[in-house]
């Protein structure tokens, strides 16, 4: 009797204002109470580390952060470190200890005794948004680190390793009006800004990791799951709960004019699957789910998916040829697709671009180290890119473009579209056994649902008199 009552993942609501720990905790005390909705193969772990299908898979969780959350810049920081933490954590000894390990609530250096310590003073009594506009400018050029360091201590800092690629995440990331700015209180927002002008340890961003991780686990990451349920496009459901209503509508007159007939009792169990038909996808509409396309273990493509162009397709070809280029490559590419991790690829020899990061070439005044650190970062969106069949590496690029996308080519084209061509999409596989199961639950629980109605109300409608009145 449990499927009766199976609930989806509840959907978390956003807490106003800025990521703190206290919301973060409110997010894992309701995320508590989904934690049994979601199978152990559409848990967090998996979906990052890359062992989840479509449309459950990484590049379907930034879809939905970018077109649906509008939060994806929390998932971009969160790859990015974790790719700067195996970087910075293969580096020579002697380059390592040029960044010392951030101290939790470490004391501000002090400057009591330097020629600008008035200067310094006079900065710290300003008031918070001056000095969030003055982090902000002098972040922005990409090329400077906070000045707070003592000068003998400048030269230090700025040999450093990855010391510009730390500048260029604070400009895209932390400072007040970044391109992707991580949603962070001042007091957070300024603590961070101080250790990182200290040392580029990727213990610096342990705080912001937190707060960030707690925020996928228990707010995007259950509701990414909720929203991966449905099956089709909201035309399609409202389509779906309106046909549903009106085959139970059908079911109500036929039920009157059998009564008001001379008919035999018996004629009217005819309206009982009418009545069935109509409550089971009425259930499952409500729930966002088309019992056809699940059937066939299929799901309409998404708005953002419809006439994507994919890599090596000759934009020149009419609309046919496309179509065939494209369902000769998608069967040629699933085995391949199956076999894609996000994890960086262990290639021996001298290609592999994760050893060429650990060598001593990622000397900060090196020409070629900003090449060589996209490299490594590049070959994990490739392996999405070619997993989603769509092209993601402005999405996941750690310094790509701010996640708005009014934009893009699709929107305009998805509101001039006739609402009955929108009910008939392309359909694509569902191939995550995970989300496969709980479909199943929620199409098993409204068909028992629609026999539990169905059976008594046709039991009450058969025993009404004959009325007879032609």
């Amino acid at each position: 009797m449990s499927i009766l009552f199976y609930k989806r993942p509840d959907y978390i609501a956003r807490e106003g204002g800025p990521l703190t720990r206290s919301n973060c905790q409110k997010y894992v005390e309701k995320a508590a109470c989904s934690k049994a909705a979601i199978p152990d193969e559409l848990s967090f772990e998996n979906v990052m580390e890359g062992k989840t299908m479509p449309p459950c898979s990484m590049a379907d969780f930034l879809d939905y952060l970018v077109y649906v959350a509008h939060d994806a810049e929390n998932l971009q920081f969160f790859l990015w470190l974790r790719n700067y933490t195996k970087r910075f954590n293969a580096l020579p000894p002697a380059q390592k200890r040029l960044s010392p390990k951030c101290v939790p609530d470490e004391a501000p250096p002090d400057l009591s005794n330097t020629k600008k310590s008035y200067t310094h003073v006079g900065q710290l009594l300003r008031s918070d948004t001056e000095q969030d506009n003055d982090m902000s400018a002098f972040f922005r050029d990409g090329s400077h680190t906070p000045d707070l360091q003592l000068d003998g201590e400048q030269d230090h800092h700025r040999q450093q390793p990855f010391r510009q690629e730390i500048s260029q995440v604070t400009a895209h990331y932390i400072v007040a009006g970044a391109p992707r700015e991580l949603n962070l209180s001042h007091k957070d927002r300024s603590s961070l800004l101080s250790t990182l002008s200290r040392t580029t340890h990727p213990s610096a961003f342990a705080p912001v990791l937190e707060l960030t991780t707690m925020m996928l686990r228990s707010h995007s990451h259950p509701n990414f799951v909720r929203w991966s349920l449905c099956n089709g496009n909201k035309p399609r459901v409202v389509f779906l709960r309106s046909f549903a209503v009106w085959w139970l509508i059908v079911a109500v007159i036929l039920a009157l004019l059998l009564i008001l007939s001379h008919q035999s009792r018996w004629i009217r169990i005819v309206i009982a699957p009418i009545l069935w038909f109509g409550i089971t996808n009425l259930v499952a509409a409500s729930k966002g789910l088309c019992v056809l396309l699940h059937r066939l273990h299929t799901r309409e493509i998404h708005p953002w998916e419809v006439e994507t162009q994919a890599p090596g397709e000759d934009p020149s070809k009419g609309w046919l040829e496309r179509k065939k280029w494209k369902q000769n490559n998608e069967t040629q590419g699933d085995a391949k697709a199956l076999t894609l991790h996000l994890k960086p690829p262990k290639v021996s020899g001298t290609n592999n671009n994760y050893d060429k990061l650990s060598s001593s070439s990622l000397d900060p005044n090196d020409k070629d180290r900003d090449q060589q650190l996209k490299s490594g970062f590049d070959s994990d969106v490739e392996a999405l890119s070619t997993l989603s069949g769509s092209t993601l590496r402005g999405k996941l690029s750690p310094f790509g473009p701010s996640n708005t996308f009014d934009h893009e080519p699709w929107v305009s084209r998805w509101r001039r579209q006739e609402w009955w061509r929108k009910l008939s999409l392309r359909k694509v596989w569902v191939r995550d056994e995970g989300l496969k199961l709980m479909q199943n639950r929620i199409v098993i629980q409204a068909e028992l649902w629609a026999l539990l109605i169905t059976v008594p109300t046709v039991v009450g409608i058969t025993a009404c008199p004959v009325v007879g009145l032609y």
